[in-house]
């Protein structure tokens, strides 16, 4: 299976984070899946170049579906307790982009959308609902500790940078190795990671194999251990070799680490596409 994040090295050593396109095939049905595996902050380039990637596929016929759970439907009434996640989950959304800003990274929806893109996901008062009020409420609060402290303390925006490349680094290992993540031991982690990932995942993969259209699925990049095995198990076959798109430079953790011991502030961040333009729109990504 094709791992779902690598790092490579660029400029001065630097290492740069990249995510895959994947392309599937039914041998009987004929049909061609597209796997866009995403990372959910990036450089505004990165999301451009996706953009041109999914806007040829759908000149060449394909549909497109896209997870977004951030989405409310005409009919929903939360009750006082789940509206007080939700707005604990808008909060944190806001924060997050705050403290990726420096970075020169974006939160994927500001950019990766389509009006002609299909919806293929819970909304978020589904996940809420699925997984309980007081176990979304305490995932919620773990997060916002990692990102939230006084508007002065700017230097420990280094210790999220060290702590974030750190943990993308261990991911990327586990993912080369296929190996499975182990259960977290808080029960209601549990039961969030089982929304956020596995019921998501096989609400998208039943409106992918239900239909015989040639598809184009955008997922975060976790997704896609899920996906691969579904896919194939429906009898979907690797099509090719994946294609990678760059998210940007990762943070050095030596440097950003440093900084924080010394209450000092990331220093400035390079940028990985300041002279990578996306291809022009109509043009076919290499396969």
């Amino acid at each position: 299976m094709t791992p779902y994040l690598r790092l490579t090295t660029g400029h001065r050593r630097r290492l740069i984070l990249q995510t895959p396109i994947s392309f599937y095939r039914h041998p009987d049905s004929g049909q061609r899946i597209v796997v866009v595996a995403t990372h959910h902050y990036a450089e505004p380039a990165y999301y451009r170049g996706l953009l041109h990637d999914i806007d040829c596929y759908q000149q060449d016929g394909y549909v497109v579906h896209y997870e977004n759970a951030q989405y409310q439907t005409p009919g929903d009434e939360p009750t006082q307790a789940e509206q007080a996640v939700l707005d604990d989950l808008n909060a944190l959304r806001d924060l997050e982009s705050v403290r990726m800003a420096p970075l020169g990274w974006v939160r994927q929806p500001s950019l990766l959308h389509h009006p002609t893109w299909q919806r293929k996901d819970l909304t978020d008062l589904d996940v809420i609902r699925q997984a309980g009020t007081d176990a979304m409420a305490h995932y919620l609060a773990t997060r916002r500790a990692l990102f939230d402290w006084p508007d002065q303390q700017v230097w420990r925006l280094s210790r999220v940078y060290a702590f974030f490349s750190l943990s993308t680094r261990l991911i990327v290992s586990s993912a080369a190795k296929n190996t499975v993540p182990r259960p977290h031991r808080d029960p209601r982690m549990r039961a969030v990671a089982q929304v956020l990932t596995d019921t998501r995942t096989a609400l998208a993969l039943d409106a992918a194999v239900t239909t015989t259209d040639d598809t184009v699925m955008i997922w975060g990049a976790a997704h896609l251990p899920g996906i691969h095995t579904e896919l194939t198990a429906a009898g979907h076959h690797l099509d090719g070799d994946p294609q990678w798109r760059a998210v940007g430079y990762l943070p050095s953790i030596a440097a950003s680490a440093l900084r924080y011991l010394l209450r000092q502030p990331p220093a400035m961040h390079p940028r990985y596409h300041h002279a990578t333009p996306a291809a022009p729109l109509g043009t076919a990504p290499a396969k």
